[in-house]
């Protein structure tokens, strides 16, 4: 059992929301941050996917599917898992703090008591997926490289090594390191709300 956690906010409102006001204690065998996804959203935090997000090839570029924390958020946002096809097997990188893409557009949110948008015809987030196809190369600093299977073969749902932290106007980059190719991929995470001391920038 856990005493104090009232003191923060979010867990407080988990709490009362799923055992009751009246409840002192965390009950046995309940780990708030091993919990069930559907608890998630008292805490604040809002599952996402990029949804299928494609960028089409272009003669002597790369193409790159990017997430988001945008500027003044508010939000930590989290990058869990992502999956990719190619036109060809091809060499992926995937990295941090690339060059901006653009055509920004909010991430689908994977629990859908959240607010419906119209315009994407699903509930969103705050975090954004941009794409890009104008460059020669990959920028931002390497975390991860795999190769993608056989041409139209989606590669196996890779999970990152450690989820990757986005603060507030950082990004995640999936790269097709092969030139003139389309790239589709779905990128995977969850965001939070975030007090002003755990925002670094």
């Amino acid at each position: 059992m856990l005493a104090g956690y009232e003191a923060v906010p979010r867990y407080a409102e988990l709490i009362h929301r799923v055992f009751g006001e009246d409840v002192d204690f965390v009950p046995p065998g309940i780990l708030l941050e091993l919990d069930r996804p559907e608890w998630k959203i008292y805490k604040r935090e809002k599952m996402w996917t990029t949804g299928r997000v494609s960028i089409a090839a272009n003669v002597g570029n790369v193409g790159r599917v990017q997430v988001l924390n945008r500027a003044n958020s508010g939000i930590i946002s989290v990058v869990t898992h992502l999956v990719t096809l190619t036109t060809a097997a091809a060499s992926i990188r995937v990295t941090v703090d690339a060059a901006a893409a653009g055509t920004p557009a909010p991430c689908l949110a994977l629990d859908t008591r959240l607010p419906f948008n119209a315009g994407a015809g699903a509930p969103t987030v705050s975090t954004q997926s941009l794409i890009a196809n104008n460059t020669a190369g990959v920028s931002g600093y390497l975390i991860l490289d795999f190769s993608s299977p056989a041409a139209g073969v989606w590669s196996p749902i890779i999970t990152l090594p450690y989820p990757v932290v986005l603060d507030e106007t950082h990004n995640l980059t999936v790269f097709d390191t092969t030139a003139n190719e389309q790239l589709t991929a779905y990128i995977y995470g969850y965001e939070r709300s975030a007090r002003p001391e755990e925002l670094t920038d």
